[in-house]
């Protein structure tokens, strides 16, 4: 728990307060005290799930298990972000959305401690090939032909839903 008090102290710091809007940190999926850090520091807590059966039985029952393991430590102040699931890498088949219905109707039940984000990140090239390229995939894919909306459009539309107070905002 001292580690994610550190955290939070540093994150609320004058020089990084100050100077970022956002910070975000990206950790491994494996429990430890990186992420317990991380996650008793964090603001909000967002989490990617693929819609695939053996992955969303794991992310259901570990990130149950996280918000056990650390809800004790809210009475030392350190309480708990909301906990936010993006479905990703959803292909279009009638499986993947069976999934993914399935993975919304689980966290209904779970009273309400992790929310599933209406943004679905879509299986698409244009993901890995931003990554190849080193470029924030909003700038590789701005238009897209055809049935999916492009990477630009579906990042938009995932930080409007994360930060709300951005909703219009278009990057760069």
């Amino acid at each position: 728990i001292d580690r994610g008090f550190r955290l939070r102290f540093a994150l609320q710091s004058p020089a990084v307060a100050g100077n970022y809007d956002c910070v975000l940190i990206d950790t491994q999926g494996a429990i430890g005290p990186l992420q317990d850090a991380a996650v008793l520091a964090a603001d909000i807590l967002v989490s990617p799930i693929t819609p695939e059966i053996l992955s969303a039985r794991e992310f259901r029952d570990g990130t149950m298990e996280l918000i056990e393991r650390l809800e004790p430590s809210s009475a030392l102040g350190a309480t708990l972000g909301p906990v936010k699931a993006v479905i990703y890498r959803q292909d279009r088949t009638s499986d993947a959305r069976l999934i993914a219905s399935g993975i919304r109707e689980d966290f209904i039940r779970l009273k309400g401690r992790v929310s599933v984000l209406d943004t679905v990140v879509p299986h698409a090239k244009a993901y890995k090939e931003a990554a190849t390229l080193r470029i924030p995939v909003h700038r590789h894919e701005r238009r897209r032909d055809g049935v999916m909306p492009s990477a630009s459009t579906v990042m938009h539309q995932l930080a409007w839903e994360l930060i709300p107070s951005l909703q219009g905002v278009l990057a760069d």
